[in-house]
């Protein structure tokens, strides 16, 4: 669906380009992108900033500005879409939107699922083991790029941490998630790939 129309439109971009690799495609196909905006930034940090930059560009016209609020939450400074970003392991994330959202990447992988407790409330601990089709680390990840997802989504109504976002289950790959102290709800959607999992929440 075009961005235009649908409620989220989420852009991935894998590649495994070095930052000095990046600055010389930056100079011949991004001439506009100001090397200068980068200073302080290095290695894998500066690749993951130029990355998503390089995206919005591509996305939403050369002269696109992809700035940050004080809280940290990127936005762009032409304010005709709302945006969220997101990276992991090579792989760099740029999602447009006529609505607000919050939008997460996360690379397969045990981590999610060894501190699980410490992000899951008791009673999600049972989606480890109920969402299929996933196994307890897939779900585990995903509950996770899903709760960032959504932390993002409801970061400007107050929330602190992730672990102030509930998840239940309501359909295949798809989540309820809640504020409870604000008695906010919204719904997160999951993408999955063979290397990463894509989450939604709008």
């Amino acid at each position: 669906q075009e961005a235009d129309t649908a409620p989220v439109t989420v852009y991935l971009w894998q590649h495994f380009r070095s930052a000095a690799q990046l600055r010389d495609l930056a100079s011949i196909h991004f001439p506009l992108l100001p090397l200068s905006a980068y200073e302080g930034y290095a290695g894998k940090r500066f690749v993951e900033r130029i990355s998503v930059d390089m995206l919005a560009c591509t996305l939403c016209g050369p002269t696109t500005k992809l700035l940050h609020a004080a809280s940290g939450r990127p936005y762009l400074q032409q304010g005709k879409w709302d945006i969220s970003v997101s990276h992991t392991d090579h792989t760099y994330a740029l999602s447009l939107s006529r609505h607000a959202h919050g939008m997460d990447i996360e690379t397969w992988g045990n981590r999610a699922l060894r501190i699980a407790e410490r992000f899951l409330h008791p009673d999600e601990l049972d989606l480890l083991h109920n969402l299929p089709p996933y196994t307890p680390e897939q779900a585990a990840t995903l509950l996770w790029s899903g709760k960032e997802a959504a932390f993002k989504r409801f970061s400007t109504h107050g929330a602190k941490a992730i672990s102030d976002v509930h998840l239940t289950a309501i359909a295949p790959h798809r989540l309820r998630a809640t504020l409870p102290a604000l008695q906010l709800q919204a719904q997160v959607v999951c993408v999955t790939y063979p290397h990463c999992v894509c989450t939604y929440c709008v």
